[in-house]
């Protein structure tokens, strides 16, 4: 990859990953989509949850990045289903007026709320307006059907879902997808909330796809991951 200079104005990197980020930040989210298509049943199913242990940022970025990364060898679909705390829009800098929340009280077509190539080779299904009705949708089998039909337009479907310890939806989706990669922060994460969190995906027979440490920074990368 050819690497421009990054202009003086730059004091911080954005969150999402862009042509002036660390070498090596690149390479890690390459690392971990390589790691994350190996399991059997992601590559049979094709779609992936990506949920944190406590609310906060880094599921997202490391989300998005994940998409971004993914997007370069295969036609992806990124979901946010956090619906009451949505953050993908913000990310990519797009609307947020519908998307998954119309989709799953069928108010629209799903495919009609998708925003095409947010970046190449990524199309993004924003989290929308979220209601009180939505929450009950998550229990019905329309997540799961909306889930097949975009496997059949897309390579991978990754879906930001709010964090495990806060939230059923994390489990809901899960249970509609390959399973759940969790993220978790040092320095903030306890050590018991993350064994929970693993103990609830065990619990509601959801796969826990394995677990990526993040460690916030103030240098040149925001974020320095390790899988683990």
């Amino acid at each position: 990859m050819v690497r421009r200079k990054q202009p003086k104005h730059f004091k911080q990197s954005p969150p999402l990953l862009t042509d002036f980020s660390p070498p090596e930040l690149w390479d890690s989210y390459r690392a971990l989509y390589t790691r994350l298509l190996l399991p059997t049943q992601v590559k049979e199913q094709r779609a992936v949850a990506v949920a944190g242990v406590r609310p906060g940022a880094a599921h997202a970025v490391v989300c998005a990045n994940l998409a971004a990364v993914a997007s370069r060898s295969e036609r992806v679909l990124l979901v946010d289903a956090c619906l009451q705390t949505p953050q993908q829009h913000a990310l990519f800098q797009v609307s947020n007026v519908h998307g998954f929340s119309e989709a799953l009280l069928g108010r629209c077509e799903w495919a009609a709320c998708v925003q095409k190539n947010v970046r190449p080779g990524l199309d993004l299904l924003s989290a929308g307006a979220w209601t009180p009705d939505v929450a009950a949708c998550f229990h019905t089998a329309r997540v799961e059907a909306l889930f097949e039909e975009a496997r059949r337009s897309y390579g991978l479907v990754l879906v930001d879902v709010p964090p495990v310890c806060c939230s059923p939806d994390a489990l809901l989706v899960g249970q509609s997808a390959a399973g759940v990669l969790l993220v978790v922060c040092k320095h903030r994460d306890r050590r018991t909330e993350v064994q929970e969190s693993v103990a609830k995906l065990h619990g509601a027979q959801v796969p826990c796809l394995g677990s990526v440490l993040v460690r916030e920074m103030r240098s040149r990368a925001p974020f320095c991951i390790t899988n683990c």
